[in-house]
């Protein structure tokens, strides 16, 4: 592949697909006779998944990797009558490698698994650059100011009862490295009571609790809490709900490195709740007879 440098990682995974794409044109050799509809719709749908797994493999592998000081991940916690949604980053942190290798990857895709009237698009190349991610089916977004890897995130519920009507609290927690919190503690600016219940925890690195406030506010109203830090990370960290949207969420920073996390509580509809990432589609089309397998990748639930 001329052109592209690839890591290991991807190395591996392009590795796994040549290999399954060769048995599966072997098959295809096998079957020439009696090749059907059915056939080909299987066809285009494993493509799909094989694509679509191997990108959530390089997301998982690099992001997670702390040795390269890069960390991005969401959990999803199904209960009988609530959903616990986390997502953990390190801010600030370069994603360089990570987004040059999810281009690269694309590369790779859009080249090799093209066939006879089957051509393969996609968007993985771009989901680096602010790694916007959306909580389904609630349809809550989590996003990032391009480029993605400052200090800063936001949380977007829509206007629907299914969404911003489910949306029970934040819960955030903050791990400092090396800094600890200054007195007065932070304050909500303006206070207004509701039923949002927006918690806010500062532990140190080695996970000692520093600070916690719990409040219930308004989804309603501009609020903004913010405290100082100070020691070898002195700055601040700021809280902002419903800015633009009723119930959103601004997290804000001015500090050298931390880990944060943000939990959202949500009543369970129906549905399985599970972590997609919209700008990251991928078209698999079947020109012959008009067979598609469109969707996004998706982190699972």
């Amino acid at each position: 592949m001329k052109g592209m440098i690839i890591s290991p990682i991807v190395f591996l995974i392009l590795i796994s697909i040549f290999s399954i794409v060769y048995v599966s044109s072997m098959k295809t050799i096998e079957l020439r006779d009696v090749v059907s509809q059915d056939i080909l719709a299987n066809r285009i749908y494993y493509k799909f998944l094989m694509i679509s797994d191997s990108t959530v493999e390089i997301i998982e592998k690099e992001l997670g990797d702390i040795s390269k000081n890069v960390i991005f991940n969401s959990t999803v916690d199904e209960q009988p009558d609530f959903s616990y949604v986390t997502f953990t980053e390190r801010l600030p942190q370069d994603v360089g490698d990570f987004n040059q290798d999810l281009v690269n990857y694309e590369k790779f895709v859009e080249t090799y698994l093209n066939e006879t009237n089957v051509v393969v698009d996609t968007g993985i190349g771009g989901l680096g650059g602010r790694m916007r991610a959306e909580i389904e089916p609630y349809g809550i977004v989590y996003d990032h100011i391009p480029p993605w890897g400052q200090r800063q995130y936001d949380v977007t519920p829509n206007d629907s009862d299914d969404s911003l009507g489910k949306l029970n609290s934040y819960n955030i927690t903050v791990k400092l490295v090396n800094g600890w919190i200054v007195s007065p503690p932070g304050s909500w600016s303006p206070k207004k009571k509701g039923d949002l219940q927006v918690t806010i925890k500062v532990i140190s690195d080695g996970g000692t609790p520093i600070y916690e406030t719990t409040d219930y506010m308004s989804r309603n109203t501009k609020s903004t809490f913010q405290i100082a830090t100070s020691g070898p990370q002195t700055g601040w960290i700021k809280v902002t709900i419903s800015r633009d949207n009723p119930g959103g969420l601004l997290f804000e920073m001015h500090l050298a490195e931390a880990i944060v996390s943000t939990q959202l509580n949500l009543t369970e509809i129906p549905g399985e709740t599970r972590v997609d990432l919209p700008d990251g589609k991928i078209n698999v089309i079947e020109s012959l007879y008009d067979i598609q397998k469109n969707d996004t990748v998706s982190l699972g639930g």
